[in-house]
């Protein structure tokens, strides 16, 4: 029974470390990801043919339409140095066809995720690639530019995973959870025999 307690307390400070983590990567923060709002409050957009249009996907109903300029829709969000963030996004790119050619590019505080000329992908893909921010912020660019009007992005979520911990540092936690269940252990059964 009381081996049992001393595990559970360990693994409840694992469950916390791991809930922790897990809260904070929850977080999105990229405001308005699926431009829901019909236009592109909350990001900053260059160029002349950039649109918001309505085009279903996985948990959005409207998209960022690129046209026949080379257009730019970025938002920048707070990050912290070293740490790791994951960087999704729903696109589409339905017809290569087009003169000028079609092309996309996808940065992350500069860093590139995605690059493509001519692509196609009649559907809606995901793409999800870690990143690590260098500096207190970073900008998530989006370019394109199709004179059909053929590339589409949508529901863009940024996530703070934080320094993910090393094996050893969750067996150095697991030990020092059991160490403190077997503190309050020891301690309570002083308090029984003292009289």
């Amino acid at each position: 029974m009381k081996k049992s307690i001393v595990f559970g307390m360990a693994g409840a400070a694992v469950g916390l470390f791991a809930s922790l983590s897990q809260a904070n990567a929850s977080i999105n923060l990229i405001l308005n990801p699926t431009f829901n709002t019909s236009d592109f409050t909350d990001w900053s957009v260059t160029g002349a043919s950039a649109a918001v249009v309505p085009s279903a996907g996985t948990g959005f109903s409207n998209a960022a339409q690129f046209g026949d300029t080379i257009d730019t829709v970025s938002q920048t969000v707070s990050t912290v140095a070293g740490d790791t963030y994951d960087v999704s996004y729903y696109f589409k790119i339905t017809n290569t066809s087009q003169s000028p050619d079609n092309s996309f590019d996808v940065t992350f505080g500069g860093q590139t995720l995605g690059s493509g000329t001519d692509s196609f992908f009649p559907n809606y893909a995901e793409l999800i690639e870690p990143v690590t921010a260098s500096g207190p912020s970073s900008t998530i660019d989006f370019t394109g530019t199709s004179s059909g009007g053929n590339i589409f992005v949508s529901n863009v979520v940024v996530t703070d995973e934080g320094v993910v911990p090393e094996p050893s540092t969750v067996a150095v936690l697991s030990i020092a959870g059991v160490g403190l269940a077997g503190l309050i252990l020891s301690r309570r059964r002083q308090r029984s025999h003292t009289y």
